[in-house]
């Protein structure tokens, strides 16, 4: 159980971390709610139940698998059926020359913007090498998954498939976004897109 020191004094109150806690008024009180935990006889209070399932429900949903699905339907219905994209403003986005969130920024870096802007260059050309140099910052992170780590993961999973006797599943392939035609404008992001061949034939299906 999560017992709650009311006695103690805090700098703020978190409603939702107190709704799931067991409040304990002084240390007496915790005391014996402590006692009734190591000596095997301690029960969580229903209304405590009641409010732990309140939050995750609230929270976090259900842990199903099926998040994907639910959120992609919460944007659809959201999303106006006759919206339209301002693609030059994305664009100009992409390339940091928009007005907003701080302008196109001054010095060598602001003129290398506007040029790669106006010219019609990727958001990633680079003047010095000329050529295009995605960014590599991410990649040396704990939090990045490249293409090998994608194809090592694909590997893995079918290795599992054939030891457990399933059967074999439709071919799975991927690449990187940016060399699979998926961007709208030149771009070197690092997103992969995985898709799926049927057995049987047919139109190849995108996963992700």
């Amino acid at each position: 159980p999560t017992l709650s020191p009311q006695w103690v004094p805090t700098p703020a109150i978190m409603p939702m971390a107190e709704a799931v806690s067991v409040p304990c008024a002084d240390e007496g009180e915790l005391h014996a709610q402590l006692g009734a935990v190591l000596a095997g006889g301690y029960h969580v209070p229903e209304a405590t139940h009641t409010e732990i399932d309140d939050v995750i429900r609230d929270w976090f949903h259900c842990v199903d698998g099926e998040a994907h699905e639910r959120v992609a339907a919460a944007v659809m219905a959201a999303v106006n059926e006759h919206r339209t994209v301002r693609y030059a403003a994305c664009k100009q986005h992409l390339h940091g020359v928009c007005a907003e969130g701080g302008g196109e920024g001054t010095g060598l870096s602001g003129l290398g913007r506007r040029l790669r802007y106006r010219l019609g260059l990727s958001p990633e050309w680079s003047f010095r090498h000329f050529r295009e140099v995605p960014t590599a910052g991410f990649a040396g992170t704990d939090q990045a998954y490249d293409l090998p780590d994608v194809h090592q993961t694909l590997a893995q999973i079918a290795e599992r498939d054939r030891r457990i006797g399933r059967p074999a599943a439709p071919p799975i392939s991927a690449a990187r976004a940016r060399d699979a035609g998926e961007y709208v404008h030149r771009y070197a992001g690092q997103s992969i897109v995985l898709t799926r061949r049927p057995s049987s034939g047919g139109a190849t299906e995108t996963i992700t």
